[in-house]
């Protein structure tokens, strides 16, 4: 069983962290000045983003994404890195995640074991029996990594081939094949049917072995930002082989807080039992 359909098992409500950026913003960090905007702390400050993490598994999250949303080789480099150093920021960001989750992990088993009931404790720990949180490692859309909002849009579905979006999400994903503290993948803000055909395909044949969820950006709640029907990415996505397992509701039943009307909508509409087995 995967640490996903365990967690999932546990409770029937998985808490997933909020926004990094704007997390790096409150703390008096600017973003704005950088194509990778919170991803470039990666390389300044990682410190920044353990803190976020970790601060997010405190206060009740069960998954945190890791910082890698917006990050490409390409921004990377244009930030300083180095090409031969692009995979170790990747590992990196991974790192710096399961770090700040295993570090709240250990905090929480000692508070439990030491039986406290301190005020403090009450207010930090909302679940009295909590499942170890996950780490996600997060792969934004294509458009994310051009900096221009076009993974709202899905605007270069017109000009991008499928064969391009794979090898896009593969250079993220090879660096950290086999990460022992990686538990799934989240691929985030699909505007479009031709990315999510690369991603399945790219789920099918890499090898990676551990389970992936796929989030759409969505224009209403039938239709994603590229205007296509959602049901049809839905029925791309459920042949992906590290997807077959997992039943759609219980993907569903994943909640970021601050959700848009239209995303709620969504999940109205394709929140019944549907057949995501292999084909």
């Amino acid at each position: 069983m995967s640490s996903l359909a365990s967690l999932l098992k546990h409770q029937p409500v998985a808490i997933l962290d909020g926004a990094t950026g704007t997390e790096v913003e409150r703390r008096g960090y600017s973003i704005s000045d950088s194509k990778l905007w919170s991803a470039k702390y990666l390389v300044k400050n990682p410190q920044v983003l353990k803190d976020i993490h970790f601060d997010y598994y405190r206060a009740g999250a069960d998954i945190c994404t890791t910082a890698t949303y917006q990050a490409s080789i390409k921004g990377l480099i244009n930030e300083g890195v180095s090409p031969s150093d692009t995979s170790n920021i990747f590992k990196a960001a991974a790192n710096v995640c399961a770090d700040a989750r295993d570090l709240f992990w250990t905090e929480y088993c000692n508070n439990v074991k030491n039986d406290q009931d301190s005020d403090s404790l009450k207010a930090n720990f909302k679940f009295p029996s909590r499942h170890k949180p996950l780490v996600a490692y997060s792969c934004g859309a294509f458009g994310a990594s051009m900096s221009d909002g076009s993974e709202f849009t899905g605007d270069y579905a017109e000009h991008t081939t499928v064969e391009q979006l794979i090898s896009h999400h593969r250079e993220r994903l090879d660096p950290i094949r086999g990460h022992p503290g990686i538990d799934l993948l989240a691929f985030e803000t699909i505007p479009c049917i031709q990315e999510a055909e690369a991603i399945t395909r790219l789920l099918s044949t890499g090898g990676y072995g551990i389970p992936a969820w796929v989030s759409f950006s969505c224009k209403d709640g039938e239709h994603t930002c590229h205007v296509e029907r959602i049901g049809m990415q839905l029925g791309i996505v459920g042949r992906a082989l590290h997807l077959h397992s997992l039943s759609l509701p219980g993907l569903l039943r994943l909640l970021r807080c601050g959700w848009s009307q239209g995303q709620q909508l969504l999940v109205d509409v394709v929140g019944q039992p549907l057949n995501t087995s292999k084909s």
